[in-house]
């Protein structure tokens, strides 16, 4: 007992908190990660993200076309706290990266034009299962904005996919 105490009295002592001394050393891979998200927006969990995808492809979490997703959870923020990983909320560049190309194997399946076969000409369905509301004019300016600078040309319905389902109204609150 005595020795816990003189431990607490040393950390304390030191000027860290404990909670700072206990935890594991940042990583160089950490400290380079920015963030690209204002500090007022949070990512969503990421058995969030994963339900909110089950949902606009009509599938269950299980389904094969995630397997891609599944196999970087950890790395797109999901917790195990059995391993000591914390959830990460933090929408990074390397995080972005990692979504976007999980996301590709989800955007190019047949599931895909199969639910929504004028996805282009009319995303509006598309946004409403993504979003949980109605298309409006912004959405479809912004899309424009995006296929006219995408350099997937003819793959615009994937392109129209991956900028959906990667905006921050689709993986943040």
């Amino acid at each position: 007992m005595l020795r816990v105490a003189f431990l607490i009295l040393a950390l304390v002592g030191c000027g860290q908190p404990v909670a700072e001394i206990m935890e594991p050393p940042v990583g160089p891979a950490e400290v380079r990660q920015i963030d690209l998200a204002p500090p007022d927006i949070e990512l969503l969990p990421f058995s969030v993200r994963l339900n909110k995808l089950a949902h606009v492809f009509e599938t269950s979490i299980e389904d094969e076309m995630f397997d891609e997703l599944l196999q970087h959870r950890f790395a797109l923020g999901d917790h195990n706290y059995a391993r000591a990983l914390r959830p990460d909320k933090r929408w990074s560049a390397r995080k972005m990266g990692l979504w976007i190309r999980s996301l590709l194997p989800i955007c190019s399946s047949t599931r895909l034009s199969e639910l929504y076969p004028a996805l282009t000409s009319a995303p509006d369905s598309f946004i409403l299962s993504a979003y949980g509301r109605a298309a409006d004019a912004a959405d479809q300016s912004v899309l424009d904005d995006f296929m006219s600078q995408s350099a997937m040309g003819s793959d615009s319905e994937r392109s129209y996919c991956l900028a959906i389902l990667s905006s921050m109204e689709f993986v943040a609150r």
